[in-house]
């Protein structure tokens, strides 16, 4: 009788620390999978930076997107309707994340939700899904690296005034960025030769150094002198189709350019 209770003990034993190991087994793996899904779109993707992308239109070939996003959960959307003139339309605001870390809403725009992927963003429907179909693919907005290097950028605009200069007293200021010539500046300020070197950092952050110019006596002075003054304050930058804005560090536009082509 005592070798059969002893057996007993120890079958016991043997059986309730299989289901501890089991059940130790278990919490492992759901701790592991709680772990897996606190990896999302917003924690863990370069979500921040620049989209773009032509929407469908109703009565129009399509409307030209451009949706900005920053770290501080601010954003800046563009769109421009097709073959219905220059006109561009600017919107900012905040933005905020779903508590699934996947998807964002425009703030004061509940119906105007994203979901947040690889260097794209997919627009949703009025009820959160994304949309499906043939057209799914003009939902979605690619993230863009704007390139301002190997450019002649073409002043057009001084703190919020139209340039205009005269051909025969002087140049129309420009600059181009040289990333082959370790990141020269090459340039002109309307009479005066400029000289310099830039840094280009994440966020669509630039930082100008060293900047010299010629001493020529110009009668463009007035607008020269402004120009350079600019260019000692800038440091963001923004493009949009063949423009080139320049912010100061509170994201007031300093100076916008045009890209020129030569034959």
């Amino acid at each position: 009788m005592k070798k059969l209770y002893f057996i007993l003990s120890i079958l016991c034993v043997v059986v309730w620390s299989c289901k501890t190991v089991k059940k130790s087994a278990e919490n492992n793996i759901e701790k592991k999978e709680e772990i897996v899904d606190m990896h999302t779109s917003q924690n863990s993707l370069d979500w921040n930076g620049t989209y773009q992308g032509i929407m469908p239109c109703a009565d129009c070939p399509g409307i030209k997107t451009v949706l900005t996003l920053t770290p501080d959960l601010e954003f800046t959307k563009q769109i421009q309707y097709l073959e219905r003139g220059d006109s561009i339309f600017t919107d900012k605001g905040s933005f905020v994340w779903d508590k699934s870390g996947q998807i964002i809403t425009l703030k004061d725009k509940a119906t105007e939700q994203y979901f947040v992927g690889e260097n794209r963003l997919w627009k949703l429907d009025d009820k959160g899904n994304k949309i499906t179909g043939l057209l799914a693919e003009d939902y979605i907005l690619q993230k863009v690296f704007p390139a301002i290097t190997d450019r002649h950028w073409a002043l057009i605009e001084l703190n919020g005034n139209a340039v205009e200069y005269d051909t025969l007293k002087g140049n129309q200021p420009y600059f181009i960025l040289r990333p082959d010539e370790k990141n020269i500046l090459y340039g002109n300020s309307g009479c005066n030769i400029l000289r310099g070197k830039y840094e280009l950092h994440g966020n669509n952050k630039i930082l100008l150094l060293n900047m010299i110019s010629t001493k020529r006596a110009c009668p463009m002075l007035r607008i020269e002198r402004a120009f350079l003054t600019a260019l000692r304050r800038i440091k963001t930058y923004e493009v949009f189709d063949n423009y080139l804005t320049l912010f100061d560090e509170n994201n007031n536009a300093l100076a916008k350019f045009k890209m020129q082509y030569f034959d």
